[in-house]
């Protein structure tokens, strides 16, 4: 089959990532076919790819659980690729894993040959810590978040495909803007509402920030050439900044001017959950930063990462500056009060 006549199931279709991923697929040079489920085809981002030529299998009340495997089995079957994606459930971690070895062995029973998976940056660090990451491990659910992710990746590389590619994103762009600002995992409320960030970084701490169409464009390059991207981990970092200079770049934008966002760093004895009379530190340790807030270990998230992926897509990775200006209606949207 011609790398120009494939067909690729891609999960979380309706997602940031997915969404851009299937777009992309879609539209020349690759003019690939894709399928997935949705639980609402008649959502605008549903509804626009479906009009791209997406095409969405079954109905609403299709999961990824053993109640619909004839379905998804027959969903899978046109399919030479698959790409997975899947959202981490904090009320149960053990969902995700239970959903990609049912994934998997769908894969496999359908004839796909090659799957690329989206996992986490963090995942490294429960592989080969360094120094100042064995003084500050994962812990509590963040650490069983990255088990979790890396359970996955366990499942994608002993399936027996004859390619396989993970993307280990880090922290993605998109969670200043809505929808994820506001997510129940935590989100970023607080940038928005206080003007502040609420963070266990140090004003010297790097972070990660990966642009979602980033990812989508480095799966598409690893559909397009499995013996290039076969076997490889990639982390997916498209900008590496201070949260004081993201702050500053997200402060121009909304009109706010450098400075107009203010970082507040948890003290070491915050971050470990010991209260410290410092009224501003200890109300503000859970402020706005989700379930990681106080994960000290995301200090050292850059620490022995390869960003080789700088190298592997073809063309510049996006700014942060790049992605807040081209996706202006959204940072409008989403600051509407500024």
């Amino acid at each position: 089959m011609s790398k120009h006549h494939q067909t690729v199931f891609v999960t979380s279709a309706t997602g940031i990532t997915g969404s851009a991923l299937c777009r992309i697929l879609v539209a020349p040079p690759f003019n690939y076919t894709v399928r997935s489920t949705t639980r609402d085809r008649s959502t605008p981002i549903a509804q626009s790819l479906t009009a791209l030529g997406v095409q969405f299998i079954g109905d609403g009340t299709i999961s990824w659980s053993s109640a619909h495997e004839e379905t998804l089995l027959e969903a899978t079957k046109p399919c030479t690729k698959l790409f997975l994606c899947l959202l981490p459930n904090l009320s149960d971690l053990s969902e995700a894993p239970r959903q990609a070895s049912l994934m998997i062995r769908l894969a496999k029973q359908a004839g796909i040959t090659q799957v690329v998976g989206m996992t986490s940056l963090g995942v490294f660090m429960l592989e080969t810590p360094t120094t100042d990451q064995s003084r500050f491990p994962p812990s509590g659910l963040f650490k069983a978040h990255l088990q979790a992710q890396s359970k996955i990746e366990d499942i994608i590389t002993t399936g027996g495909f004859e390619s396989w590619t993970i993307l280990r994103p880090g922290f993605l762009m998109a969670n200043f803007l809505e929808p994820k600002l506001s997510s129940l995992h935590g989100g970023l409320r607080e940038i928005r509402d206080d003007k502040t960030w609420t963070t266990c970084l140090e004003p010297h701490s790097k972070l990660g920030l990966t642009d979602h169409v980033d990812i989508a464009r480095l799966a598409a390059s690893a559909f397009f050439a499995p013996g290039k991207f076969h076997g490889r981990e990639l982390a997916v970092v498209s900008d590496v900044l201070t949260v004081q200079e993201v702050l500053d770049v997200l402060g121009e934008k909304i009109g706010l001017g450098p400075g107009g966002l203010e970082p507040v760093y948890i003290a070491d004895e915050c971050a470990s959950g010991k209260e410290t009379g410092q009224g501003r530190e200890s109300s503000s340790a859970v402020k706005g930063g989700g379930f990681f807030a106080k994960e000290r270990c995301l200090r050292n998230m850059l620490h022995g990462v390869d960003l080789e992926a700088k190298s592997t897509i073809a063309g510049p990775l996006v700014s942060f500056g790049g992605f807040l200006e081209r996706e202006e209606q959204v940072v409008n949207e989403t600051y509407t009060h500024f």
